[in-house]
Formats: C-alpha cells, sequence, structure tokens
C-alpha cells in the first residue's frame, strides 16, 4: 500500500522533471545540430 502510494506520486513528478529537463537542455541542443544536406539551389535545375 505505502509503495504504490509513494509510487503513484513520485512518478508524475519525476515525468515532469524530466520533461523540463528536455525542453531546458536537451531539446535547445538538437535545434542547433546543422543540417546534414545543404539547402538546394533551385536555380540549377
Amino acid at each position: 500500500m505505502t509503495l504504490s502510494l509513494v509510487l503513484s506520486i513520485t512518478a508524475p513528478l519525476l515525468t515532469g522533471v524530466a520533461a523540463l529537463l528536455w525542453a531546458g537542455f536537451v531539446a535547445p541542443a538538437l535545434d542547433e545540430m546543422p543540417d546534414a544536406t545543404p539547402p538546394r539551389d533551385l536555380r540549377t535545375w
């Protein structure tokens, strides 16, 4: 009973903390990565 109560309280909190850490640190770093392929110059077609 006590373990399930503790898990039911801490699991959503840990999920929220993980989401905030992802939004603050991991996602901005993903945006800074350069594109694998350069944009095409359509004038060469």
